[in-house]
């Protein structure tokens, strides 16, 4: 059984998928209803103990360092990472933007490294 993080929107289809296969899954988003939509999907598949919802925005440094604490502390490993989510801001926004990476978004992908090569 794998562990996969996914985050949700185009992601979904995929999560139900690594369900379909047995394996656990967590997905991540900002919407507190799409999770609680994965998590239904789930327990109709009989899932419901392989699936987990996690409302963070990582468009946030913050927010991305208590995802890995969470997934840190609740798995040994991580076998799939699957980062689907656009990262988009207004001007003078604090957000990061996809098109032009911050240090706000260089931190975000330290943190995932980081975690990475400490996992090996």
């Amino acid at each position: 059984m794998k562990t996969v993080v996914i985050t949700d929107g185009i992601g979904r289809g995929l999560a139900q998928a690594y369900l379909r296969r047995g394996d656990q899954v967590v997905v991540v988003g900002t919407s507190q209803a799409k999770g609680d939509a994965f998590l239904a999907a789930a327990r109709d598949l009989g899932a419901q103990g392989r699936a987990w919802s996690v409302q963070a925005d990582l468009g946030l440094v913050e927010e991305n360092r208590r995802l890995v604490d969470r997934l840190s502390a609740q798995f040994d490993a991580l076998d799939v990472l699957v980062l689907g989510a656009a990262i988009t801001a207004r001007p003078g926004s604090r957000r990061a933007t996809a098109s032009r990476p911050t240090s706000r978004s260089s931190a975000s992908a330290a943190t995932y490294s980081a975690t990475a090569s400490s996992a090996r």
